[in-house]
């Protein structure tokens, strides 16, 4: 069975349309750019690709509503977010 996946934000398609989820067909492998969703300025804020430690250092203070929304360690998918996080 194919499955549906909401967009947190809308997209504009090459043909010019909007959307807010995409059908993805069984079977289909589907890759996450870690790096691209770790600098996401949507998520991290305006300063994204800036080398931060500090964002983590306290607590989520120095984090976006956005990036804490992120699941695993510290709200960084680069660690997955799996049964050994």
């Amino acid at each position: 069975m194919d499955d549906i996946l909401p967009l947190s934000t809308p997209i504009v398609t090459a043909s010019g349309e909007i959307v807010d989820r995409i059908r993805i067909a069984k079977g289909a492998i589907l890759t996450v750019a870690t790096a691209s969703v770790q600098q996401s300025t949507a998520v991290w804020g305006e300063d994204a690709k800036e080398f931060k430690p500090e964002r983590w250092l306290d607590g989520d203070k120095g984090l976006t509503e956005k990036a804490k929304e992120v699941k695993g360690h510290r709200h960084l998918i680069t660690f997955v977010d799996g049964p050994r996080t």
